[in-house]
């Protein structure tokens, strides 16, 4: 019986489109995170070897693509205070990434997304766009991995505003998680830093990231999920400051190693010395994720 690793469940349900357009808005979890780590290949010690088997054996490469396909109801699908518009909107994501697993506590993880945002109820809310991630990994203890690498993305509107978001963002990064009870209860939790560069630079900022959570194995099929998410958000121009608290819960069916399918409740509230940046919205979602590993 296979405990899927709490990454590859949040991916699945979290909202997708607060803000989407802007990652560090989003509450799912990072791409490069969704893909499990896979077991290390030991390279051989024994002398005489051919040279080329050798060092093939000291890293393990695997590939894994992706269909993600959310719909969302949100209560303030244009974050426009605690009144907004609400909205139904559509969000399929295609990817994949590479997973780079060497013989040490070290791997690279690397993604590329194409993302999109459909919206029923608001205008000028409909997107498209890529978001790449790249990381190395270094793995200081059973379930403790440190991380650090960019996050490039670039969103256009679909309703001819042109450019919506573009930027740049390095980051580091730590993740933890530990079975807790019992072999089917998951603890995991995690802390992040990014400077995103972003085009117009007046959205140059600091964002500092905090979760918890905890994932329940309910039988063969079923998880139960809930976390919390902190973000402190510094931007570089105009003194604003935003303070995010985002809380989770989810229910998970997966019927095989490549479907998921998850529904799922997720509250921002979203505060700021800005006003006019200050929001509240629930968001309240259907998704299934189909995925492919070889």
């Amino acid at each position: 019986m296979k405990f899927f690793t709490l990454p590859a469940l949040l991916a699945v349900f979290a909202s997708a489109a607060v803000a989407q357009t802007d990652p560090s808005n989003n509450s799912r979890s990072a791409l490069q995170d969704e893909l499990a780590r896979a077991p290390a290949v030991s390279a051989s010690t024994e002398d005489g070897g051919n040279f080329d088997d050798l060092v093939i054996a000291k890293y393990a490469i695997s590939y894994h693509t992706f269909v993600l396909n959310d719909l969302e109801y949100q209560t303030n699908a244009d974050l426009a205070g605690d009144g907004g518009e609400s909205s139904f909107v559509w969000l399929p994501t295609v990817g994949a990434s590479v997973l780079v697993d060497f013989d040490s506590p070290f791997s690279i993880t690397s993604t590329v997304a194409a993302q999109a945002g459909k919206y029923t109820d608001v205008a000028n809310q409909d997107f498209i766009g890529v978001n790449a991630n790249f990381a190395l990994n270094y793995e200081l203890t059973t379930g403790l991995v440190a991380y650090a690498g960019p996050e490039l993305y670039d969103y256009k509107s679909l309703d001819g505003l042109g450019e919506l978001s573009r930027g740049f963002a390095p980051g580091i990064g730590l993740r933890y998680s530990r079975k807790i009870i019992d072999s089917r209860t998951q603890l995991f939790g995690g802390v992040r830093y990014q400077h995103h560069y972003v085009s117009p630079s007046i959205g140059d900022r600091d964002v500092w990231s905090a979760n918890v959570g905890v994932t329940r194995q309910l039988s063969d099929n079923f998880y139960a999920q809930g976390f919390f998410e902190y973000r402190y958000l510094n931007y570089s121009t105009g003194g604003r400051e935003d303070r995010r608290n985002t809380f989770g819960a989810a229910l998970v069916y997966v019927p095989t190693a490549g479907l998921r399918m998850s529904t799922g409740l997720t509250f921002v509230d979203n505060d700021s010395n800005n006003v006019a940046a200050e929001f509240k919205t629930y968001n309240i979602g259907l998704g299934s994720t189909l995925s492919w590993q070889f």
